[in-house]
């Protein structure tokens, strides 16, 4: 932040935003991460013989998205 304050001018309410909008992308990246995890999940159980509305249902998710997943994904 010394280097952004000398050079840029940050001030403080700037200086504010900045981590403020650091904390809601770090956020959103755990919300993410989380999501992605539990549609590799459904995959995995999917492929295993497992009923996708079944699985969506227990992993709190669309069924519409873990269709999305799978058809993206298909190797």
């Amino acid at each position: 932040m010394k280097y952004l304050k000398k050079y840029y001018h940050i001030n403080e309410d700037m200086e504010k935003s900045m981590c403020n909008l650091s904390e809601s992308i770090r956020e959103e990246s755990i919300e993410l991460g989380k999501e992605e995890g539990k549609l590799e999940a459904a995959k995995i159980m999917i492929e295993n013989g497992m009923d996708l509305e079944f699985v969506a249902e227990k992993l709190s998710l669309e069924k519409e998205l873990v269709e999305k997943f799978l058809e993206n994904t298909k190797e």
